[in-house]
């Protein structure tokens, strides 16, 4: 049995932790049970969770504003959400329970058998050596992947439902929890409904012309200095403002530049170039790629040239 849980409902009525009421109160009756739980979470860093009160902004950050970036009220949350902290809240609630992190790098298992097992995992858990199903199952915040700002971001989500639900036993529960409870890909996914995620997913691709409507090439320059690569990266986007996009003699748009939405530790700015596919075929690619390479080699060696990047960032 699959539930959705709106978030914005939980705030809104009171409860500020990132476990709903009604999570918290099958996570008390799994453990009655000595049922196995998994809590689902693909974040280990610091960060958080803000939200608006006022105007109801959503949005995740990595340090706490002084106040609402979108209408400048003081009146918001901001959780620090992460593995390590949802450990925490679920041991106040629970103080009885074996919590297990099962994450890159953290050693796996943990627990001591002979007390009541709650698993807490980012996405190594769909990469265990030793699977088993679980009699509930919660998606901490699946807005995680539904909120960044790439073209697979639709993709990621209902892939990561998919596979949560996977790992749920059949007469199990699986626990959505969203802000977005309304998305027609949150509605998909928790369905099981491929054909209206794939039917969703092509609209949203095609508006933005994203593969499999476009060819992507992805310029990216890396440097010590934000401002050096910053200007490096202005002046390839006026080098090819010379050329008016009609004298391309093809359907070419260009998104950037811009700085990925992930930190890194090496200051990055990104360029795409989106060439306009008349099918998503290998001939039709090759004829893409044929009529950018003039461009290209014209590019200078400390920019990475990528073609069919899997992401934007």
């Amino acid at each position: 049995m699959t539930t959705i849980v709106s978030m914005t409902d939980e705030k809104n009525k009171g409860n500020k932790s990132i476990v709903s009421d009604l999570l918290s109160s099958l996570i008390l009756k799994a453990v009655a049970r000595k049922e196995k739980t998994l809590l689902f979470l693909n974040k280990k860093r610091e960060s958080g969770q803000f939200y608006c009160k006022t105007c109801r902004f959503h949005e995740f950050m990595p340090d706490a504003p002084q106040i609402c970036p979108n209408c400048q009220s003081h009146d918001f949350f901001f959780n620090s959400l992460n593995i390590w902290s949802l450990a925490k809240t679920v041991k106040q609630l629970v103080p009885n329970a074996n919590v297990n992190l099962i994450a890159e790098g953290l050693r796996y298992p943990t627990s001591d058998i002979r007390r009541p097992a709650i698993d807490i995992a980012t996405a190594s858990v769909f990469y265990k050596l030793i699977a088993y199903k679980y009699d509930l199952v919660a998606h901490i915040l699946a807005d995680t992947t539904l909120n960044i700002a790439d073209f697979s971001a639709l993709e990621k989500t209902f892939a990561q439902i998919t596979n949560l639900k996977n790992l749920t036993k059949e007469n199990g529960r699986f626990i959505l929890q969203t802000y977005a409870q309304d998305h027609p890909v949150i509605k998909a996914a928790a369905q099981g409904n491929f054909q209206a995620y794939y039917a969703q997913s092509l609209s949203a691709r095609k508006s933005l012309l994203y593969p499999p409507y476009a060819l992507l090439v992805k310029l990216s320059i890396k440097g010590k200095s934000p401002e050096i690569i910053e200007k490096k990266a202005e002046k390839l986007i006026e080098d090819f403002s010379h050329f008016p996009l009609s004298t391309f003699h093809f359907p070419l748009s260009i998104l950037g530049p811009y700085q990925p939405i992930f930190k890194t530790k090496v200051p990055t700015y990104n360029i795409i170039l989106k060439h306009k596919l008349a099918s998503y075929s290998i001939s039709e690619k090759e004829k893409a790629i044929k009529n950018l390479s003039p461009y290209l080699e014209k590019i200078s060696r400390d920019w990475q040239i990528t073609v069919e990047p899997g992401s934007i960032n």
